[in-house]
């Protein structure tokens, strides 16, 4: 047959649809279905006898484990792990299996046909579904199922949940689906979305009014709708979608790309009523943010309105978060930068000075999140240079240098701090006539130079920061008398006594440089010191053989040296020269000296890590108390962290133990119960010698006491005469005794020093020597201080559980024992009263609390009825705590009402209530939830303080889910306003306390890295270096790198250096130590001995 006769074929194509075939005869039917039915059957017999084979491997535990286990395993770690080697040679052999499975069962349907007995069908569904026994035992670990292995469906992410009043939310986590109920119109987190957190930054935010159309109206349908009622989309329809969308520019418009829509003035206009009459909730923060957001629209040059806004953006992005979460560095970084252009947008509305500070500091703080640290070091720059009045940004410019490990120089740094020096003394020789500002110029010369030593001691040069105080004490306190009233004669007189060397403030036998102008600049010869030789380090590691020879020569270098001493040769900057110290000094004005010396002996005191004793207001000096710069240092806090940590049952109660009173580091406010208590109550001062008994405090302990015994003695500064008493006393308690008839000799009308006589006799347990000093005391003043005298005596009484005598001596103004009967107590309450509301009337606060003490008292010891209800219990050494609190409530409501709410009278007030509190819960039945209720509003009204933070912890001794005494530190004391390192070192001490190493571990990590108040705290760092490596969940890697952030954040700290040599030593390889050696030298920080003698040995 030609080529022209075959028929032509018909081309194959999926939408050719060929004609039907012809319909057969019944018998050519009939063999048709025959033979359809034995290809059938003989399908399903391969396909059974595979499953059957399937099943008989699993049962025999072959087949099935290598093959689901090997397939499981490999998809998982396809999309997981990128190790393809291995990954490649197992899909090869399963693509071999599979290969040869199909060609087995291409040779089965290729063959010939052979006609077997029909075999049971199974069903679709028993098809579709497979017994698993075993399950995946990989969900456990990847928290899901495997997606390629479940079958694809719908779900409908957004119905109502039976019983709930919002809607079904699923979230998609990664591998995981998670899901939450959600309200009517309450939108999704955004801030869910890392990847949109990143762009954050980078796109420019658009804000749309919500629309306020209703649905249209049911009311005239026979039906109610489930689902709000939406119209078809019809396709004839497309032109009439939205007159909006046809108005839009086109790509192709003659006016260029379509570009997007521009921020406009209507977008801060959502209203709040039209928001809820559409049935939006709108959150009390989202409502404070439009209110807000149309103040600083409508009046742009409200800088508390941008402020406020600002803050609340931290409000508004918690909303979106959930419970517990923390917040990845893209989040920190898209929020500050939006805080960033909120700042930019108020700064050319900003005129005053104040508020353009407030708005400066809070950019450049936010900025440090956002900018590098080069640029950001020249936006400081820029900013300090165009405001150079300023000493706030001043301030927060030295904080960032001092954290800013790629710009620190030792050199540079000390430079700036005597430039605003310089600046400072010339600004107060040019306002001699302005008191005000010349008493502002004096707290920021005073806290300049507490900084600039800090920062010396920081470094290693801590005799040279003696030195500087040193000299500047005797520019204070013995100023000599010139014929000329100029700087450079005064540091010529005061150079020529330094050089003389003769003995100075601190040193025994110093007379001062008025003594020695007045004598004709002619001195004492001093004595030469000999230094002990120290026996060579027992170690063959030279690295710690260094280290432990450094320290040991810092710890002699604590004090300047002189020419005459011995071991001076080696080491250049042993002996400071006043050429050294000049630079550092500000000569006060001669009228100014009286004021200057308070606010100069506290920034002497928090120097030598001591509170203060006479701080007060609220100025650059009284907030140096919460600087982490000046933060010292706590032995006591670093011994509790070497503590193990107690493991108790969470079923079971904590046992109550006493607080520790003698806790360093702490805050309190002064008074004669803190700086006397005994051994029953929280001291003001640290005993030296318990916590040093090697003498290697941070200041020498000698030259310190020697510095206040000379003040008050030879120089007559009686103002921290009480101060000085309770130093010695808590030093060396027999000896307290001598001292203080020495200064009670010298300062016979000062009452305050018989009552801290009398305390320190009580203390020392001689109570009838107490007794006697306060009732000769007595007799010898009138007022308000024998108020004082007789409220003391009455407490003796009361812990002694006399509550009789007590009593008596509260009623007898005479201090005659005597019986309280009803008409006294009645006539001593009326007087009391009197007293407090006329001292108050008055303006006197400290005067009117004396008498309000001694009403509180009265009101305890008092006898009630016992039939009187609304009473906590109460025992034989118990008196009525009710009316006591309610005595004393009212007190400090009045304080509050008169704008005293912060002040240090307050202060004290509540330290005496609590300190009742606590004698009745120590000395009968209580309820902890009273207890709990009075200190919780005092931590509210003062949430630094840390008597009633630690008091309020005591009360609590149930393991609790919800820790009240937690939830008090984060929604009061550890918030920004209130943030402070004492608080911070309490928080962790609790978690020392309650919690487990990776507890205090996260609270280390709250105080060093959340909180903008204690990052710059090196002690801080110190003790976490040392708490990770003593426990072994955080010990190596972790603590090494606690290590080097803590180098980054304070990178002029030596003693942080010292620990890679000591602490770390056993994770610091030869080369990291290297590294360090090197960084300490190229920082300019002191170095007292050379490594390369150590490391040729």
């Amino acid at each position: 047959m030609s080529s022209k006769d075959k028929p032509r074929t018909v081309p194959k194509f999926g939408s050719f649809k060929p004609k039907e075939p012809p319909k057969a005869e019944p018998e050519e039917r009939s063999k048709t279905e025959a033979g359809r039915t034995s290809v059938d059957s003989a399908s399903k017999e391969v396909k059974g006898h595979k499953a059957r084979h399937k099943d008989d491997d699993d049962r025999h535990g072959h087949y099935s484990r290598h093959e689901s286990r090997s397939e499981r395993h490999s998809e998982r770690r396809t999309e997981r792990h990128p190790h393809r080697e291995r990954l490649n040679g197992r899909h090869t052999e399963r693509q071999t299996e599979r290969q040869s499975d199909s060609d087995s069962w291409r040779h089965q349907s290729r063959g010939p046909k052979v006609s077997e007995p029909v075999r049971e069908v199974k069903s679709a569904t028993d098809e579709l579904f497979t017994l698993d026994k075993r399950g995946d035992p990989l969900i456990l670990r990847y928290k899901s199922n495997e997606r390629s292995r479940v079958p694809a469906y719908r779900r409908i992410r957004r119905r109502i949940v039976l019983g709930s009043p919002g809607y079904l939310e699923i979230h998609d986590d990664g591998p995981r689906e998670l899901f939450s109920i959600r309200t009517r119109n309450e939108g999704r987190s955004a801030f869910r979305d890392k990847s949109l957190l990143a762009l954050a930054g980078k796109t420019k935010s658009r804000l749309y009014q919500n629309s306020t159309q209703q649905a249209p109206s049911a009311a005239g349908q026979d039906f109610i709708a489930l689902e709000p009622t939406k119209k078809r989309k019809r396709e004839g329809n497309e032109d009439a979608e939205s007159s909006s969308d046809r108005e839009r520019k086109s790509y192709r418009s003659i006016e260029g790309k379509a570009k997007p829509q521009e921020d406009s003035d209507s977008a801060f206009e959502s209203d709040s009523d039209d928001a809820d009459a559409a049935g939006y909730y709108i959150t009390p923060a989202k409502r404070k943010s439009i209110e807000l957001t149309r103040t600083v629209k409508e009046r742009p040059a409200d800088i508390e309105a941008w402020l406020e806004l600002i803050g609340l953006q931290d409000v508004l992005f918690a909303e979106n978060e959930e419970g517990g979460h923390v917040r990845t560095r893209d989040e920190v970084k898209a929020l500050a930068d939006i805080k960033v252009s909120m700042f930019e947008k108020a700064l050319p509305h900003a005129i005053p000075t104040g508020d353009r500070e407030a708005l400066l500091i809070g950019l450049m703080r936010e900025g440090s999140r956002v900018w590098k640290s080069q640029a950001l070091a020249k936006r400081w720059a820029d900013v300090t240079e165009k405001n150079p009045d300023s000493f706030a940004l001043w301030k927060s410019r030295m904080d960032f240098e001092l954290t800013n490990i790629s710009t620190f120089l030792f050199d540079g740094i000390k430079q700036r701090f005597v430039d605003r020096l310089r600046y400072i003394e010339a600004r107060l020789s040019e306002k001699r006539d302005d008191e005000i500002a010349q008493r502002h110029l004096t707290e920021e010369a005073i806290y300049a130079f507490l900084r600039l030593t800090c920062f010396l001691h920081e470094t290693g040069f801590l005799d040279l920061a003696v030195g500087a105080w040193q000299a500047m004490l005797e520019l204070v306190f013995a100023r000599a008398m010139l014929p000329e009233d100029s700087r450079e004669a005064a540091m010529a007189s005061l150079g020529e006594f330094w050089d003389n060397e003769v003995p100075r403030v601190g040193e025994p036998g110093a007379t001062g440089w008025r003594k020695f102008v007045d004598d004709g600049s002619i001195g004492d010869f001093p004595e030469s010191k000999t230094q002990q030789p120290k026996p060579p380090p027992q170690t063959q590691d030279p690295y710690r053989a260094w280290a432990a020879t450094e320290s040991q020569q810092a710890l002699e270098a604590r004090t300047p040296a002189k020419t005459v001493d011995e071991g001076t040769e080696d080491d250049p900057f042993r002996v400071v020269m006043f050429t050294d110290l000049e630079p550092f000094l500000v000569l006060f004005p001669e009228p100014l000296l009286h004021s200057v010396r308070k606010p100069l002996m506290d920034a002497y005191f928090m120097f030598c890590h001591l509170p203060p004793a006479l701080v007060s207001g609220n100025g650059a000096l009284p907030r140096a108390v919460d600087d982490a710069f000046v933060f010292g240092a706590s032995r006591d806090f670093e011994k509790t962290l070497n503590r193990p940590i107690e493991v108790v049952d969470a079923a079971s109660e904590r046992k109550r133990q006493p607080p520790n009173f003698s806790q360093d580091g702490s805050r309190l406010t002064q008074s004669p119960e803190v700086l006397f208590p005994g051994h029953s109550w929280f001291s003001y001062l640290a005993s030296w010698s318990e916590l040093y008994p090697d003498h290697d405090e941070p200041i020498e302990r000698s030259y310190v006491l020697t510095t206040l015994r000379q003040l008050v003695r030879n120089f007559g500064f009686e103002d921290i005469a009480e101060y000085y008493l309770a130093l010695e006393w808590v030093n060396d308690p027999p000896g307290a005794k001598k001292v203080a008839k020495a200064v009670l000799k010298q300062y016979p009308s000062k009452i305050e020093l018989y009552n801290a006589y009398a305390l320190i006799e009580r203390a020392n347990g001689n109570t009838g020597t107490s007794h006697k000093v306060l009732q000769s005391a007595a007799g010898m003043t009138s007022g308000a201080a024998s108020q004082t005298l007789r409220n003391t005596r009455a407490w003796i009484e009361l812990e002694a559980t006399r509550l009789t005598q007590a009593l008596g001596h509260l009623c007898s103004p005479a201090q005659v024992e005597a019986v309280a009967t009803p008409a006294l107590i009645l006539k001593a309450r009326s007087e009391l009263s009197a007293q407090r509301d006329s001292f108050l009337s008055v303006g006197k606060p400290d005067q009117a609390m004396h008498y309000a003490v001694a009403l509180s008292l009265l009101s305890y010891l008092s006898p009630v009825d016992s039939h009187t209800s609304g009473r906590e219990p109460q025992s034989a050494d118990q008196g009525n705590i009710t009316a006591a609190m309610v005595s004393c409530n009212a007190f400090s409501a009045e304080l509050i009402s008169r704008g005293l709410q912060h002040s240090a009278c307050h202060a004290r007030f509540l330290q005496f209530a609590t300190r009742l509190v606590y004698y009745h819960a120590t000395h009968g039945p209580f309820r902890p939830v009273y207890i709990r209720s009075q200190l919780h509003q005092y931590v509210t009204l003062v949430p630094k303080n840390t008597i009633f933070l630690s008091i309020f912890a005591w009360a609590e001794s149930s393991l609790r889910i919800d820790d009240p005494v937690k939830a008090l530190l984060q929604n009061t004391t550890l918030t920004p306003s209130h943030d402070c390192p004492s608080s911070r070192v309490f928080a962790i001490r609790y978690e020392l306390q309650v919690g487990n190493a990776h507890s205090v571990r996260a609270a280390f990590e709250a105080a060093l890295e959340e909180s903008e108040a204690c990052r710059g705290s090196s002690w801080l760092w110190l003790y976490y270096i040392r708490f990770c490596s003593t426990r072994k969940e955080l010990r190596g890697k972790k603590a090494k790198d606690v290590f080097y952030r803590a180098v980054a954040a304070c990178p002029g700290s030596k003693r942080l250096y010292m620990e890679a040599f000591t602490t770390l030593r056993g994770q610091m390889e030869e080369s990291d130590l290297e590294a360090v050696l090197s960084t300490i030298t190229s920082k300019g920080l002191r170095v007292h001995v050379d490594f390369e003698g150590f490391a040729s040995r």
